[in-house]
């Protein structure tokens, strides 16, 4: 999990992301997420690598905008995938 933490933190966006993600509503409890490691114990850490690879996918899309609908089409996808297997 520190070898996580540490591959994170090397990106303060990404690391910000997570954190914010980890106080989203459905997520959230009483005390919010300040740090990368509280919003891994609080996300687990297959949904952290999850949502790290879509903002890398995000940050990495060539051009100036996101297509529309790009982020949807990408979260359905890896719910898919999440399902496939358990099927």
């Amino acid at each position: 999990m520190r070898s996580i933490e540490e591959i994170i933190g090397q990106d303060p966006v990404v690391a910000g992301k997570v954190i914010h993600a980890a106080n989203a509503a459905a997520y959230a409890s009483h005390t919010p997420t300040a740090s990368i490691r509280a919003a891994l114990l609080r996300l687990g850490v297959i949904r952290v690598r999850r949502l790290a690879m879509l903002f890398g996918l995000f940050n990495g899309y060539p051009g100036p905008k996101v297509p529309e609908g790009f982020g949807q089409h990408s979260l359905a996808v890896a719910q898919l995938t999440d399902l496939i297997p358990r099927r």
